[in-house]
């Protein structure tokens, strides 16, 4: 999964979802020295994006996901799983950020239960990283699935025992996002790929307030 905010740089960042010395504090000021960054990059970036617009859900949207999908080969770099992602937003509820008339982003979600949900995939394009485009399209999905009785939305992603520095920044993306790391999964994509399940309860007056 993607993140649209470069963090700022920390040598324990990668380890400060598994390291039980480290305790919430340093969690805490990760989380609080990136929502710094994000809130610092969303100000500067607000007149280059204040069209920034959210739009869905929809269906049918492989054309318009696929060349987002494909600008981001760090992330999506495995042929077989992004033809995958590419058809499964024709099929899942999707929702697109749209600047002026161009979709600069996505999200697709997939529903597992009536009260629980995942993000399945999300992609914005590296021109238009820390414009707010990732953080909007999570709140108008949270809002939606609020709204059709959802409690709680999950996403899987790399863990930090893989060194993939472009991951790293998409785990403290989730992170100032309000998840929480909740297990490994290190067989669910294989030893190479070792899988962080992260989780976040969801509320509507959380998101409208």
């Amino acid at each position: 999964m993607l993140a649209e905010w470069e963090p700022p740089t920390s040598n324990a960042a990668s380890e400060v979802f598994y390291s039980i010395s480290a305790g919430r504090s340093a969690e805490d000021k990760l989380i609080d020295e990136y929502e710094v960054s994000m809130t610092k990059d969303m100000r500067s970036n607000l007149k280059n994006y204040k069209h920034l617009a959210i739009s869905g859900p929809c269906f049918e949207q492989s054309g318009v996901c696929s060349p987002i999908l494909r600008a981001l080969p760090d992330w999506f770099g495995i042929e077989e799983a992004t033809r995958q992602y590419i058809e499964d937003t024709n099929t899942m509820p999707t929702w697109l950020a749209i600047d002026g008339d161009t979709t600069i982003g996505f999200l697709t979600v997939q529903m597992h239960f009536s009260q629980s949900a995942e993000i399945h995939v999300m992609g914005v394009l590296p021109a238009h990283h820390r414009s707010g485009a990732g953080r909007k399209l999570i709140l108008a999905a949270e809002e939606y699935l609020c709204e059709q009785g959802v409690s709680f939305l999950q996403v899987k992603t790399l863990s930090a025992r893989h060194p993939d520095p472009f991951y790293a920044k998409t785990r403290q993306f989730y992170l100032a996002m309000g998840f929480i790391p909740l297990q490994e999964i290190p067989e669910l994509w294989g030893a190479d790929n070792p899988c962080l399940q992260m989780v976040k309860a969801i509320s509507l007056k959380k998101n409208s307030s």
